[in-house]
C-alpha cells in the first residue's frame, strides 16, 4: 500500500461504531463476533477469524456437515394432486 494513509490510534468508541454499523448491515444486534470484525478492519487484521479461515480450508463438501458420520435419508416427495393422476395415467 503505497499511498495508504493511517487513521492514528483506535479507540473504543472506533470500533464499538464500527461493530454497531456491522450489526446493522446484518439487520440484527450487535455481538461479539462484531465488536471482533471491527477490531480486525480498524487494525488491518486478517479479514476472516480463525473459524472461517478453518472452514475456508475444508473442502466443499466438509463444510456442511450438521451430523458428522451421518448418511442422512432419502426426502419425501409431496406431489400435487395433478401429479399423482399424471403419475398413474403412464402407470407408474
Amino acid at each position: 500500500m503505497e499511498n495508504a494513509v493511517g487513521i492514528g490510534e483506535i479507540s473504543g468508541e472506533m470500533v464499538a461504531a464500527r461493530a454497531e454499523e456491522l450489526a446493522v448491515i446484518a439487520g440484527r444486534p450487535v455481538t461479539k463476533e462484531d465488536h471482533e470484525q471491527a477490531l480486525r478492519e480498524l487494525t488491518g487484521g486478517p479479514e476472516m477469524d480463525a473459524k472461517e479461515v478453518l472452514l475456508d480450508s475444508l473442502n466443499e463438501d466438509e463444510r456442511w456437515d450438521p451430523v458428522p458420520g451421518a448418511l442422512g435419508s432419502r426426502a419425501r416427495i409431496d406431489r400435487t394432486p395433478s401429479q399423482r393422476v399424471s403419475q398413474r395415467r403412464r402407470g407408474r
